[in-house]
């Protein structure tokens, strides 16, 4: 890369290019992410991601690397870690929106299982959740909201023990 750039005379376009891309505040989450995915650090993306690989995968183009865009090794190795600090603020970020919307988001996977109400009764039971079998559908799944941490359970913000490790649905 650092000699087409050099062959090619495209040192000023690869400075400015390098320099926006390390020094962006920008993540976004890769494509095909879903929200529960984005709760790990390693699945948010930064402009300067391709360039911070491309700079630990080749130690033959570091200095290279460095010189054309006029930074030190230090300073890159500084702006890389806070790069990843970033990602795992990002990560948290979407802990806490998680947590703060766990029953909603609850509510939604324990709606696509239960295809009836006596599936959904199973899965109140299966969670602890009291309900009784006189209720409609809705009371029944108003009931997780009086439990938060089944409702983070649900949505897989558990800690401890994994106990929806096969989704939110019963074993058939």
């Amino acid at each position: 890369m650092p000699k087409a750039i050099n062959f090619l005379h495209l040192e000023n376009w690869f400075n400015k290019w390098a320099s926006e891309r390390l020094h962006s505040g920008d993540y976004a989450p890769l494509v095909g992410t879903r929200n529960s995915d984005r709760r790990r650090a390693s699945t948010w993306a930064h402009p300067a991601d391709p360039l911070i690989s491309h700079y630990r995968r080749f130690p033959g183009v570091r200095s290279l690397i460095l010189e054309l865009i006029g930074i030190s090794e230090e300073a890159f190795s500084e702006r890389a870690d806070q790069i990843a600090a970033g990602k795992e603020q990002k990560a948290a970020q979407q802990i806490a929106e998680d947590k703060a919307n766990a029953f909603e988001l609850a509510r939604s996977q324990v709606l696509d299982c239960a295809e009836n109400k006596t599936k959904l009764i199973e899965i109140a039971h299966q969670h602890g959740v009291e309900v009784k079998k006189s209720w409609r559908r809705e009371e029944i799944i108003l009931a997780f909201q009086a439990y938060p941490e089944v409702c983070q359970q649900v949505i897989g913000l558990e800690v401890e023990e994994k106990i929806n490790s096969g989704g939110v649905c019963p074993q058939k």
